[in-house]
Order: structure tokens, then C-alpha cells, then sequence
């Protein structure tokens, strides 16, 4: 197969979807693989540690998209990069679809094949791609919380470990990670998440106090926080609206939001997407961080374990595919794979997103 790997030019993305190391692993297998020059610059890989291992280095993403079979790319296709892809091709990314119906029309009418990095997931419930990079987004979100309560930036002026801070959708891999930061550097740590036993099962682990499952009690906790991280998110689908604009209202001025679930729309109702070069906005006297996709502003630290587990799936991807049309045999074994598949055949396949976005749901029938 030939695979092609963009250099990525969303804002504030510094990462790469393969090291040299993923890519020498395709070749080795006998693929083909494309990268377009400069894209590991940000995550310190430069074009010739690609060249050693195989890769052809294009100096221009017309040629890369248009020879590839197989886009393989950190986020999803930008608008300046729709009017690239082929029809009929694999596009295999962190793709947050319900939060972008355009790029869903694209895709649709160009038989685009969309598999998305946060939607794979293994026998055990887990999502072996998303996981690492969620994990460095909770961290994310507690710095940020922790830097914009300072007084010099519009805050509340108070340390974290004088703070009071909620998270809601605390049992996902963003939450868990916000709450270890945030509780090490002695955080007063409420946690809301709608899986109750998941929140009981942690509490071996972290000291935290259980917001109850009830509007009353989120109220509370929210107009008595400092600092309020969201990471809750509905796969496939956009994030549940759990904060109103009223509980925003109740909070103290100064005090600070983190909304990690922008990506898919976010979970406030005051929440409106922002870059790094403009991170924050006020909004009802309570500060607002608003920027998604956080850890492409980390790509050195980053971009090893995105490559890691992205590598760990593409052979099985491309055993999928025959000529760019899937291999339903193949995908009857291939269950991680199926659940990634978000497009297929000019149709959404994904129940969710579909139903979020208002479309027909056509799903696959492996036969």
C-alpha cells in the first residue's frame, strides 16, 4: 500500500503521525511510504531520518495526496486540505466528525474511507490511540487551570492547592489525569461523572469528594469551584451540553474553566472554540480555556506515544483494504478496526455521529 504522511498545518499542531521508527516498520513490510518534507520538524525528526529508514520525502502535499493510498495524519483534513484528497481514499486521523458536519459532507461525496484515531477500540473496552494523548490533555488542562487563576493573568489570584477544583467526566482518561496534577499539588479535588462505580473504584487510588449524579448537586459544586475542567465526551458524537450558562454565572469571578471536550463541541453552554495564540476569553466574569486539541502544543513529548500506538494498528488497517476497498473477511477478525470506520462508501457508519449529525446511518455488514 501507499502511505502518505502530511506535514500537519492545523493551528498549534506541532506533532507527526509516524517517527522514523513507525515508518521503518511499513517499509519493512514492503509499503510504500510518503512524507511530506518538514513534517517532523516540530517533534524533532528531520527529513533525512525518514529517508534512512525508506521513505520517499515529497516536497509538496499535491504529490503526497494524490500518490497515496493512504493518508495517515495526526488531525483531520483541514479545508485547504479537503480540495487534496482523492476519491476513494483511506483517511486514518484523529477525526472529532460531530463537531464538523462540512468535512463529513467531503467525505461522503468523495467516498472517502474515514477512520478515526479516538474511535479504535480494543476487546476491552479500551482506546489504545486516543488513551496517551487524553492522558497528556489532563495534564494540559491542569496547567493551564493553574496558570490562569494567577492574579496577573485575570485570575482569582490563588494557588492551586488553595483551590477548590471540579471535574466533570472525571472516570475518562482526561479526568483521572487532571485529578492526579491537580490533587498532587494539593487541589481540593470534586468529582462528577456519571459512571458511579467507575468514581468508587478511584477512590483507591486519589482523594477526591463525589459530586452526586444530580443537577442540585453539579449546581453547587460548580458555583463553589475555582477552577472547572470538562472532559466529558459522548464517542462519536458531540459532547453532552452538562454546564449551563447559569451555573457559569454562579461561579466566583476570577475563577477559570478548562474545556477539554472543545473538540467535540464542548460540554458548556458558554464554550467557544479559541487558539493558543488567543487561548482565552471572559465570558459571565469566569475565565475561559477554550483551545482544542492540547497536546499538538507538546509534540516533543507527545508525538513518540501517538506514533506508538498508531503503528501498532496500520498493518491491520492495510490488511482491511484491497484496493482501497475493504476486505470484509479480513474485517470480520478486525473488530478494533470496524468501530474506527466513521465513513465508508459515501455513508456514515457510525450510529452516533449520524444520529448527531442529523444523517442516515448505514452500517457496515460484514458478511
Amino acid at each position: 500500500m501507499k502511505i502518505g504522511i502530511p506535514k500537519e498545518i492545523k493551528n498549534g499542531e506541532g506533532r507527526v503521525a509516524l517517527t522514523p521508527a513507525g515508518v521503518k516498520k511499513l517499509t519493512a513490510e514492503g509499503h510504500i511510504v510518503f512524507v511530506e518534507t518538514g513534517a517532523g520538524s516540530l517533534s524533532g525528526f528531520g527529513d533525512e531520518e525518514y529517508r534512512s529508514v525508506g521513505a520517499q520525502i515529497l516536497p509538496h502535499p499535491f504529490a503526497l495526496y494524490g500518490w497515496s493510498d493512504l493518508i495517515v495524519k495526526v488531525k483531520e483534513p483541514m479545508p485547504d486540505e479537503c480540495g487534496l484528497l482523492v476519491d476513494d481514499q483511506i483517511v486514518f486521523c484523529f477525526l472529532h466528525l460531530a463537531a464538523n458536519p462540512k468535512l463529513v459532507e467531503v467525505m461522503c461525496e468523495k467516498n472517502i474511507t474515514a477512520v478515526a484515531f479516538e474511535m479504535i477500540e480494543d476487546d476491552e473496552g479500551s482506546r489504545p490511540i486516543l488513551a496517551p494523548m487524553s492522558s497528556i490533555a489532563g495534564r494540559l488542562a491542569a496547567q493551564a487551570g493553574m496558570h490562569y487563576l494567577k492574579s496577573e493573568n485575570g485570575g482569582k489570584g490563588i494557588l492551586i492547592s488553595d483551590a477548590t477544583a471540579t471535574i466533570v467526566g472525571a472516570a475518562g482518561t482526561v479526568g483521572r489525569a487532571a485529578m492526579h496534577w491537580l490533587g498532587s499539588l494539593g487541589a481540593r479535588i470534586r468529582a462528577f461523572d456519571k459512571n458511579r462505580q467507575a468514581l468508587d473504584k478511584m477512590r483507591k487510588h486519589y482523594c477526591f469528594e463525589i459530586v452526586e449524579p444530580d443537577p442540585e448537586s453539579l449546581r453547587r459544586a460548580v458555583a463553589e469551584s475555582d477552577l472547572l475542567v470538562l472532559a466529558a465526551v459522548a464517542h462519536g458524537a458531540s459532547a453532552p451540553k452538562i454546564i449551563t450558562r447559569q451555573m457559569v454565572a454562579s461561579m466566583e469571578k476570577g475563577s477559570v474553566l478548562v474545556d477539554v471536550a472543545i473538540d467535540q463541541g464542548g460540554c458548556s453552554e458558554t464554550s467557544k472554540t479559541t487558539k493558543l495564540a488567543a487561548p482565552v476569553y471572559v465570558e459571565e466574569g469566569v475565565i475561559h480555556y477554550c483551545v482544542p486539541n492540547l497536546p499538538g502544543s507538546v509534540p516533543r513529548s507527545s508525538t513518540n506515544a501517538l506514533s506508538e500506538a498508531v503503528i501498532s494498528y496500520l498493518p491491520k488497517l492495510a490488511k482491511c483494504f484491497i484496493d482501497q476497498r475493504l476486505n470484509m473477511k479480513a474485517l470480520k477478525s478486525c473488530g478494533d478496526i470496524k468501530k474506527g470506520i466513521q465513513i465508508y462508501n459515501g455513508a456514515v457508519t457510525n450510529k452516533a455521529l449520524a444520529d448527531s449529525l442529523g444523517k442516515e446511518f448505514q452500517p457496515l455488514i460484514i458478511k
